[in-house]
């Protein structure tokens, strides 16, 4: 008895250790923000230069920093089940759905061999939510702080980047080197970043600060040099729907589902009735794109064939070089649609489990439509939803995370107070005229 005593007592003793350093990071906004900065883009991290690696002797696999990352959504793991079984924490329906999800593509993708390296993705995408999940319903305005901290961080980096190493971001703009800015990856998080933006205004109830509008001007240059028409168009779309929705509560057609169901009739007019032919010189002269959408059109066709072939369980994610071979074309790397993805690689069964995410987090958003932070949240839920027509974010970390944050809607409206007649453009301009007063 003895014995057993003491060898429990150092378990006891490591486990309420990492207890109380979770709980420490949840409560200080400078520990969560750096933990999002390291799981809102993993592969930053993650990315071996082969030719210094061999230079050092090193290997070419980063093992010991997956092995990290790995660890680390471990603990985060554990510490979600001990709160949530002692009743501290409450389960998140969104986040199971895409648990499961992520789960079944990872045994889908094992059973067909396929490429395992989007499984960091998946884990990194996972303690990401959890992260938010768990610091929504324990300390709310810390995460407010920190998460919007972290966003903010990697949209100065990119920027920052950019006019320190114009040549390298002219000549490939999708490289994922270190400290290199990627105008193909770093647009999606300028979304998220202004949505946080007004959220932390709205929650924390402070005047808007210098700093947002320092990181306005920082996305907005973000979305200039860009220079995509799926980045403008929803620059439009997210600006539009904040201003229409700016004096009263979130209409309730206004939703993810409903976003996810105009996406797939916009799919469903371009492949099989080719409506974009209608706006063939706004595409091609406005958008500079080609009538092919670039390509697009073509990579659904190719895409659709190997759905119909496995629709109920899909095919697993597979190696980069056997994409560019079943899709007919070297540069598709992906689908560039998110439902259509999803039904590639993990069939109906995959798409019904982030259906149900999403359904989820538009029912918590409707019970909590006179919040201006939820408001704002399912916005930017919505903008990404209508994305997804010519572009995938399964591989982006943020993506899930942003439905496991509007399911918790209750912890968003909790104690701020309800505006849905006063604009945020009349508190921002009551804002400037009280600081031009003080300075008077």
């Amino acid at each position: 008895m003895r014995a057993n005593i003491g060898s429990t007592a150092p378990r006891r003793n490591l486990l309420q250790t990492l207890n109380a350093l979770l709980d420490k990071i949840l409560s200080t906004p400078s520990l969560y923000a750096v933990l999002c900065v390291i799981f809102l883009q993993p592969r930053i991290f993650l990315h071996r230069d082969e030719e210094l690696a061999a230079a050092l002797n090193l290997p070419s696999f980063p093992f010991f920093r997956i092995l990290l990352y790995g660890l680390l959504t471990l603990v985060f793991l554990c510490y979600a089940l001990r709160k949530t079984t002692g009743k501290t924490l409450k389960s998140n329906p969104a986040l199971l759905c895409i648990t499961g999800m992520f789960l079944y593509l990872a045994v889908i993708t094992f059973v067909f061999d396929g490429a395992s390296g989007y499984h960091i993705d998946w884990h990194c995408g996972f303690a990401l939510m959890m992260l938010i999940d768990m610091g929504l319903q324990r300390e709310r305005n810390s995460l407010v702080r920190g998460f919007t901290a972290a966003l903010e961080i990697w949209v100065y980096l990119n920027v920052l980047m950019i006019l320190l190493f114009p040549e390298s971001f002219a000549a490939s703009p999708t490289r994922k080197e270190w400290l290199i800015g990627n105008r193909v990856v770093y647009y999606r998080i300028v979304f998220p970043a202004l949505a946080m933006a007004l959220v932390r205004y709205h929650v924390l109830g402070k005047k808007m600060k210098w700093r947002t509008f320092l990181l306005i001007g920082a996305c907005a240059f973000t979305v200039i040099i860009q220079r995509g028409g799926t980045a403008m168009i929803s620059a439009a779309l997210f600006v539009g729907l904040l201003i229409w929705c700016s004096r009263r509560a979130l209409p309730r057609y206004i939703t993810p589902v409903t976003f996810i169901l105009v996406a797939l009739l916009v799919f469903v007019g371009i492949h099989f009735f080719d409506v974009h032919k209608l706006f063939a010189e706004f595409i091609t002269k406005g958008l500079g794109k080609t009538i092919t959408l670039s390509s697009r059109t073509l990579i659904w066709k190719k895409a659709m064939q190997i759905v119909f072939k496995n629709p109920i369980t899909g095919i697993g994610y597979l190696p980069v070089a056997y994409k560019w071979e079943i899709l007919g074309r070297k540069a598709a790397s992906h689908t560039h649609n998110q439902l259509l993805e999803l039904m590639l690689h993990g069939g109906i069964i995959a798409v019904f489990l982030y259906l149900g995410a999403v359904f989820f987090s538009a029912k918590a958003a409707l019970q909590h439509r006179r919040s201006p932070a939820v408001k704002t949240v399912a916005i930017l839920v919505c903008t990404f939803a209508f994305m997804g027509v010519v572009e995938i974010f399964h591989n982006d970390p943020i993506y899930y995370a942003l439905f496991v944050l509007l399911a918790r809607a209750d912890c968003l409206a909790k104690d701020v107070k309800q505006l849905p007649r006063i604009s945020i453009f009349t508190r921002i301009k009551r804002d400037i005229k009280k600081t031009k007063n003080r300075q008077k």
